[in-house]
C-alpha cells in the first residue's frame, strides 16, 4: 500500500505538490476536493498502476502546495493543472476529478481539449446547494483546531461521523491532512480562508457553459447518499442528469450506498470498477 514517489513542480508561479504511482502510458491525473489532499486517490491508483501512470496533485491552497493569500479563482486551477501536466511532460492524460476537483477537470477539458483524453467526474457540484455549504462548513470548522497529538485528531475523526467506512486508506488521507508544530502539537495544513476564498468565487464558474465544449468521453459518478441529512448531496440527481444529458460523450453512474466521501476515499468497489473499466473498455459494464 502506498507505494508512490513524492515531489514538488514549479508552476503557474506555485510550488505545487504532487504524488505519482508508477505505470504505462496514457497517464492519469488526479485533482481533489475543497479540503482534501493527494491521499484521497490512493486506492484509486493502487487499482490503475503499474498498468497505467497515475499523478495525483495538491491543489494550490492544500495539502504540501504553496498556499498564497489570494488567486483561488477557476482560471488559476485550471493553469496550474495544465502547468503540472508541462512539467511532468505529459502531453494529454485521463484526468480524474472529485468534487471541487470535478469542477476543475471540467474547465481544464473545456478550455485544452487537446489534452485530455478521457475525463472522470467524481460527484463535482455545480452549483453547491445552501444546505450542503451548511454541512460542509460545520466541518471546515476544524480547520481553526489544534490538536494535542496526531492520535487525538485522528480519534476525534473517527468519531465525527463524517467518514463511515474506516480504514487504513482514510486514516493515511487525514494524517496529510495536519503537520507538526513547534510546541509538538498538531494543525492543519490548510488555512480556513482557502475554502471560504473558493466558495465566494463559486458564483463565477460557469460549469454550465463547460458541458457543450467537451469533446472527450466522460464519465459521471454520483454519491446518492446525503452528508448529513437529505437534501444536501454535492451533485443533485437533476444536477447529475442535465451534465450527463449535456456532454456529449457522457456515461453515468450512480454509485450505490456512497456519500461526497465514501464514494472515493478508501477501495470502494463500485467506483474502481467503473473507472477501471471506463479507462480501459470505454464502457460501464
Amino acid at each position: 500500500m502506498y507505494a508512490y514517489q513524492s515531489g514538488n513542480v514549479l508552476a503557474n508561479g506555485l510550488q505545487l505538490h504532487y504524488l505519482e504511482w508508477s505505470g504505462g502510458a496514457p497517464a492519469v491525473v488526479c485533482l481533489p476536493g475543497i479540503t482534501a489532499n493527494v491521499h484521497a486517490f490512493a486506492g484509486l491508483a493502487e487499482e490503475l498502476s503499474p498498468r497505467l501512470r497515475v499523478v495525483a496533485m495538491d491543489l494550490r491552497g492544500r495539502g504540501e502546495s504553496d498556499k498564497p493569500p489570494t488567486g483561488y479563482t477557476m482560471e488559476a486551477h485550471v493553469a496550474d493543472a495544465a502547468g503540472l501536466l508541462d512539467a511532468l511532460a505529459i502531453p494529454r492524460a485521463i484526468i480524474v476529478g472529485w468534487s471541487l476537483g470535478g469542477k476543475i477537470a471540467l474547465a481544464l477539458a473545456a478550455a485544452h481539449p487537446d489534452r485530455v483524453e478521457r475525463l472522470v467526474l467524481l460527484d463535482p457540484p455545480v452549483e453547491t446547494p445552501a444546505a450542503t455549504i451548511t454541512a460542509l462548513r460545520a466541518f471546515w470548522a476544524r480547520l481553526d483546531n489544534t490538536y494535542a497529538s496526531v492520535d487525538e485528531f485522528l480519534e476525534r475523526m473517527r468519531n465525527s461521523g463524517v467518514f463511515r467506512s474506516w480504514s487504513p486508506y482514510v486514516e493515511r488521507y487525514l494524517r496529510a491532512d495536519v503537520v507538526d508544530t513547534t510546541d509538538g502539537s498538531v494543525r492543519h495544513r490548510i488555512p480556513r480562508f482557502v475554502p471560504e476564498q473558493e466558495l465566494a468565487a463559486e458564483g463565477a464558474y460557469p460549469t454550465r457553459s463547460y458541458y457543450f465544449r467537451i469533446t472527450c468521453p466522460t464519465l459521471v459518478l454520483r454519491a446518492p447518499c446525503p452528508l448529513v441529512r437529505e437534501g444536501d448531496q454535492v451533485l443533485s440527481a437533476a444536477d447529475a442528469g442535465e451534465m450527463a444529458a449535456a456532454i456529449a460523450d457522457c456515461q453515468l453512474v450512480e454509485v450505490d450506498g456512497a456519500d461526497h466521501f465514501s464514494i472515493l476515499l478508501g477501495k470502494p468497489a463500485q467506483t474502481l470498477t467503473a473507472i477501471s473499466n471506463f479507462i480501459h473498455n470505454g464502457e460501464i459494464l
